[in-house]
C-alpha cells in the first residue's frame, strides 16, 4: 500500500499554489506524453487530468499542489518543485490509503460530499478523483 498522508498534508499547507499552475503542470505532464488534458473549469472540477489512449495517467488537484501519476509518466514531466507527486502502477490500482484525518484536512468532509465512500485501506486513484471532484 502507498500512504499518501504525508504528501497529502504537506500539499494541503502549501501557500503558494494557484489554478494556473496545476493548468501548467498538466499540460506539461500532457505535453511529454503526447496526452491530452481533461478538465472542465466551467463545472468547477477540483482535479485536472492528463489522458493518454483513454486511459487517465496523471491528475494534479487545483486546490493544493498534490498530484497522483502513473508510472508511465516520466519524472522528468513534472517541473513544479512545489508538487507532492504520489506514483502508482497505474490510476485505477486501488493501492492508495490514507489518514481519514488526512483526507479531510485535505478535500473537506468526503460523507457529505459524495454516498460513496473510500476503502481507507485500498482505494485507487480514480475512486479519490471520483469523489473529490
Amino acid at each position: 500500500m502507498i500512504d499518501i498522508s504525508q504528501p497529502l498534508t504537506l500539499a494541503h499547507r502549501s501557500q503558494s499554489w494557484t489554478i494556473a499552475a496545476a493548468v501548467e503542470a498538466a499540460a506539461t505532464v500532457a505535453s511529454h506524453v503526447r496526452g491530452e488534458v481533461d478538465w472542465d473549469e466551467g463545472a468547477g472540477e477540483e482535479w485536472a487530468r492528463v489522458i493518454l489512449e483513454g486511459e487517465s495517467i496523471f491528475m494534479i488537484s487545483m486546490a493544493m499542489p498534490f498530484a497522483i501519476a502513473s508510472l508511465s509518466v516520466p519524472e522528468d514531466a513534472i517541473q513544479n518543485d512545489l508538487i507532492q507527486v504520489v506514483w502508482v502502477p497505474s490510476l485505477g490500482s486501488p493501492v492508495l490509503t490514507c489518514d481519514p484525518e488526512a483526507l479531510e484536512a485535505g478535500f473537506g468532509d468526503l460523507k457529505s460530499r459524495s454516498s460513496v465512500s473510500l476503502a481507507i485501506g485500498g482505494f485507487s486513484a480514480k475512486d479519490l478523483w471520483y469523489i473529490t471532484v
